[in-house]
C-alpha cells in the first residue's frame, strides 16, 4: 500500500451539532454555539496538541446556505436552508527540512475528533490556497449565499514576535480584483456545466418544461441555452412518442377518450383537473408512471404538444379541427396526426379529455368539413370511451356526474335543436348511465384508464414465464397465507381510498 503523504492545507466542513464532535469537552463543545473565533482556537489546539503546527487558520460560520430539493406536492425544487455549518482553510507549518508538520486526512479528523469525510484534502494547483481563502465567502459564486470578509476569523503561529499569518481582511483587499474576475469564469464554467446537465436531465426524461420554467435556478440555465435546450426538449418528445407508438402497437395500451360535457358553471373544467390529477396520482401508485399533461389552445391546438400521455381540449370548439382531423385523433388503434402551425405533429396520449358545454352530437355537427349523414357521426360517437355530464343538484347545489360508457345499440333517433337536425345513430351513452357523486365518478373513470393501460415490467418475460412454470405446487396452507396478504393488503387500499373519497366529497358537497 503507498504511503499517504501528509497535507500541507485542507479545509474542514462540519455542522454545529455536538454529536457529531468525539472527544469534546463541554467547555469545547460550548464553542459551537459561540462563533468562529472559539471554533477556531478549540481546532488550534487539538491540531497542536496532537503533534501537528499549524500555520495559518481562517473560520466562518454558514448560516445562511440553501440546497435545491424536490417538492413532489408542487413539483418543482423548493430552495431549502441547509443546517447551520463551519468552514476552515488550514495550512501548517514545515519545519527546517521542508517537512509538512501535519497528518494523513485520517490522521488530523483523529485529532479533531470528526470522522474523516469531513476532511478536505485540496486539490492540485499553484492556485489551491488561495481558492480554498475566496470559497471562504462564496465570493466566486454568484448563486450561494454571500459572506462578508469581516465575518471570516483569522488566527495563526507567531515566530520571533511576528505573525505567521496574514487577517483575512488583508487578504480580501488583497485578492479581490482577481476573486472579482474569477468569480466570472466560475459563472461561466458552472453555466457550461450546468447547462450539460440540464441537457441531459431534459433528454432523459428527468425534468419538464413545467419545471424549468418555475424552478429559478433550472431558468437561469434554460434561459442562457434556450435554443439548446428547446431542441433537448423537441427530441425528448419525439422519442417519447415514438415509443408510445411501439406500445399502442404491442397493445399495452388502447387509447382512451372522455367527453366531458355539462351547463355553464356546472364546473366541467373543475372536475376535468381533478379528473387529470386523480388519472396522474393512480398511474404512479399502479405502474409507477409520472404522467404528464398537455392543455391545447383554442387554435392551432397542438402547436405545444410534446408526447404528454394526457391530452386536455378544454373549452375546444369542434370546429378547430377538420373531420379528418379528430377521426384520426380520436382513433383508438392507430395513432393520429394533428395539424400544427409550423409542422403536423403525431398524437400519441393514452388518454384524451374533451371539455364542451355542447353535448357530444352538437359538438361534431360544427366540425370544419363534416358531412351531413348518421354515418358519419357514429364514428365520432364510436370513438368515444364515455360521455361525463357534470352537474349540479338542484335543492343543494351538490355537484355530481352522470357517467356513461359508449355501447352498440340498436338504431335510435337523436334530434339536435341547435341545427334542427334529426340523426340515426347506431351507438349510444345512455344504455346504462349512472348518476354518481363527484369522487365516484373520479375513481370509475380513472379505473377505465388503468384497466386500458400495461407496462412491460408488468409482464412475464418468456424466461420468467418457463420459471414460473417450474415452480412446484403450493399446498393448500400457502396459498392460503397468501391470500391472506394479497387480503389485507386490498383492505388497507380500500380503506385509504374510502377516506380520500370521503374528503373529496365532502369539498364539493
Amino acid at each position: 500500500m503507498p504511503k499517504i503523504a501528509p497535507l500541507s492545507i485542507c479545509g474542514i466542513t462540519q455542522e454545529l451539532k455536538p454529536e457529531y464532535y468525539s472527544g469534546w469537552t463541554e467547555e469545547e463543545l460550548a464553542a459551537l454555539n459561540m462563533g468562529a473565533k472559539e471554533i477556531t482556537m478549540v481546532l488550534t489546539d487539538k491540531l497542536n496538541q496532537a503533534g501537528f503546527a499549524v500555520q495559518e487558520i481562517y473560520c466562518v460560520i454558514h448560516n445562511r446556505d440553501t440546497e435545491p430539493v424536490w417538492n413532489e406536492s408542487k413539483g418543482k425544487y423548493d430552495n431549502v436552508p441547509k443546517a447551520t455549518h463551519f468552514h476552515a482553510a488550514i495550512k501548517f507549518l514545515r519545519d527546517d527540512e521542508g517537512r509538512v508538520l501535519s497528518g494523513t486526512p485520517t490522521q488530523i479528523a483523529r485529532a479533531v475528533g470528526l470522522e474523516p469525510q469531513y476532511i478536505e484534502k485540496a486539490g492540485k494547483g499553484r492556485y489551491v490556497w488561495d481558492n480554498m481563502l475566496s470559497y471562504l465567502i462564496h465570493i466566486k459564486h454568484r448563486d450561494k449565499a454571500q459572506y462578508a470578509p469581516d465575518e471570516v476569523f483569522s488566527y495563526g503561529a507567531e515566530r520571533d514576535g511576528k505573525r505567521l499569518y496574514s487577517d483575512y481582511m488583508d487578504i480580501y483587499a488583497d485578492r479581490k480584483k482577481v476573486w472579482d474576475e474569477g468569480r466570472i469564469k466560475v459563472t461561466v464554467r458552472t453555466a457550461q456545466m450546468d447547462a450539460d446537465i440540464l441537457e441531459e436531465d431534459i433528454l432523459m426524461g428527468r425534468v419538464t418544461r413545467k419545471q424549468v420554467l418555475l424552478e429559478d435556478n433550472l431558468y437561469s440555465v434554460y434561459a442562457r441555452s434556450k435554443r439548446r435546450m428547446d431542441d433537448a426538449f423537441n427530441t425528448y418528445a419525439e422519442r417519447k412518442i415514438e415509443r408510445a407508438i411501439q406500445s399502442m402497437e404491442d397493445g399495452a395500451f388502447k387509447m382512451t377518450v372522455f367527453f366531458v360535457t355539462g351547463r355553464s358553471h356546472s364546473g366541467k373544467s373543475v372536475f376535468t383537473d381533478n379528473l387529470v390529477k386523480r388519472i396522474q396520482r393512480d398511474m404512479k401508485a399502479s405502474f409507477g408512471q409520472e404522467w404528464s399533461v398537455c392543455s391545447c389552445a383554442a387554435s392551432n391546438p397542438f402547436d405545444e404538444y410534446e408526447g404528454e400521455e394526457i391530452l386536455v381540449m378544454d373549452d375546444l370548439r369542434g370546429v378547430a379541427l377538420t373531420t379528418s382531423d379528430w377521426l384520426k385523433l380520436l382513433d383508438p388503434d392507430r395513432v393520429g396526426t394533428g395539424s400544427a402551425r409550423y409542422r403536423n405533429r403525431k398524437i400519441a396520449s393514452r388518454v384524451i379529455i374533451i371539455n364542451a358545454e355542447r353535448d357530444v352530437a352538437d359538438f361534431f355537427l360544427q366540425v370544419k368539413g363534416r358531412n351531413d349523414d348518421d354515418e358519419a357521426m357514429d364514428q365520432f360517437y364510436r370513438r368515444i370511451t364515455a360521455r361525463i355530464e357534470v352537474y349540479r343538484e338542484p335543492e343543494t347545489d351538490t355537484r355530481r356526474v352522470i357517467v356513461g360508457e359508449m355501447q352498440e345499440s340498436d338504431a335510435y333517433d337523436v334530434v339536435v335543436t341547435r341545427k334542427k337536425t334529426t340523426l340515426t345513430l347506431h351507438h349510444d351513452f345512455n344504455k346504462d348511465s349512472q348518476d354518481m357523486a363527484y369522487s365516484d365518478a373520479l375513481n370509475r373513470l380513472s379505473d377505465m384508464v388503468l384497466l386500458r393501460n400495461t407496462y412491460p415490467k408488468y409482464r412475464l418475460s418468456p424466461e420468467e414465464a418457463a420459471e414460473l412454470a417450474e415452480m412446484p405446487e403450493m399446498d393448500e396452507e400457502e396459498m392460503e397465507a397468501i391470500w391472506d396478504e394479497v387480503d389485507d393488503a386490498l383492505a388497507e387500499y380500500d380503506l385509504q381510498r374510502d377516506l380520500e373519497n370521503e374528503a373529496e366529497q365532502a369539498r364539493y358537497s
